[in-house]
């Protein structure tokens, strides 16, 4: 993020530097949780003018430090990990674990437990198949939203129009030839996404690979984490993706953190 000297203001006085309205739109995020607040409430509360509170907050939220939900802007996912990222982590890992470990006992297949982070998938908890072929990522590592399972669950949680500022209309990065790449056709599946209540990833990030994810919920209904299940596509067909996606969303529904 940019960091500009001051401004001036009308009467020719050094006005707000940039550094002070971004600790001061900051921190007034972070004292309204959870339930945010909207421009003209922050405009408002730190005395900023709205012009330069949507620049701010443009800059927040590419970073992933403040999101908007509807009209109103809250702490985002980058913030919320630097601060007390380790406890954070360990309580959703030890809340969703059980329905990990159902999953992975009745399937046999990899699950995984996802967070979106810096408009990415970060992976929390993984357990793998004992099976020789097997997928997998590695707890810690992160993959694009738009080709991921777990990617398009919180991609179908944002208002379309934040959707579109912040993958923009170039194309998206291919990982495979099945990788959607163009917003229109995404578009359409996050709303198939929201209305079925779970995502596929259909060997779009990895070949051979197919995935299902369904969101976690907190108690105001955000979501704030996905469980997902992967399998190579020779054990993982399209007549079995009915039955798991629903196994994969059942378990993730009776999770309210």
């Amino acid at each position: 993020m940019a960091l500009s000297e001051p401004d001036q203001d009308t009467a020719g006085k050094p006005a707000q530097s940039s550094v002070d309205r971004v600790i001061d739109v900051l921190e007034t995020l972070a004292a309204a949780q959870p339930n945010g607040q909207t421009v003209s409430e922050l405009s408002r509360d730190t005395d900023i003018s709205r012009p330069s509170l949507y620049r701010t907050l443009t800059a927040l939220e590419r970073r992933g430090w403040a999101v908007r939900q509807d009209q109103s802007w809250m702490v985002g996912p980058s913030l919320a990990g630097l601060s007390e990222p380790a406890p954070r982590s360990a309580n959703l890992i030890e809340r969703t674990r059980p329905a990990l470990v159902r999953l992975w006992e009745e399937y046999g297949e990899t699950v995984n437990l996802g967070i979106p982070s810096r408009d990415e998938v970060l992976y929390l908890d993984i357990l793998e198949s004992v099976r020789g072929l097997r997928t997998g990522s590695q707890v810690g590592s992160r993959d694009p939203m738009h080709a991921t399972a777990l990617g398009k669950i919180f991609l179908a949680a944002r208002p379309s129009s934040e959707v579109r500022r912040l993958l923009g209309n170039a194309e998206l990065p291919r990982l495979t030839p099945r990788t959607i790449v163009t917003l229109a056709p995404l578009m359409r599946e996050l709303a198939e996404v929201s209305e079925r209540g779970w995502a596929i990833d259909d060997e779009e990030s990895e070949l051979g690979v197919r995935c299902v994810a369904a969101p976690v919920r907190d108690r105001d209904g955000r979501t704030v984490a996905a469980i997902s299940l992967s399998a190579p596509t020779v054990r993982f067909d399209e007549d079995s993706l009915p039955e798991v996606a629903a196994a994969v969303r059942s378990e993730a529904a009776a999770l309210v953190l």
